[in-house]
């Protein structure tokens, strides 16, 4: 499975996850909504079977901003709050639990 995680700005939350999602062998990409170095792109909606969120602000605007792809993917929002650092330990923990929780490796 393919994953796309998609944050605000594709720094901390998204980025923690993909690596993390990629050391446990699922292949994983990361975008950001807003004032991202790494936006999101039709490309990177394709290329995705299932898109991980971390709000749900960041769900509607995906479906919002990316109307035209019919949204037959799965969207998962795992309501991670927007306080952690990249690869903060805290952080990494709870995203282990969350993708034990959704199954998501």
């Amino acid at each position: 499975m393919r994953i796309l995680a998609v944050c605000s700005q594709g720094e901390n939350r998204s980025r923690t996850l993909a690596l993390l999602l990629k050391r446990k062998g699922v292949e994983a990409n990361y975008a950001g909504l807003w004032n991202a170095e790494r936006p999101v792109t039709n490309s990177l909606i394709d290329w995705a079977d299932a898109i991980v969120v971390f709000e749900e602000e960041q769900r509607m605007e995906l479906q919002n901003r990316f109307r035209g792809l019919g949204w037959r993917k799965a969207i998962i929002n795992l309501e991670v709050p927007d306080f952690f650092s990249f690869n903060q330990p805290e952080l990494v923990e709870l995203l282990n639990r969350k993708i034990a929780e959704e199954k998501l490796a």
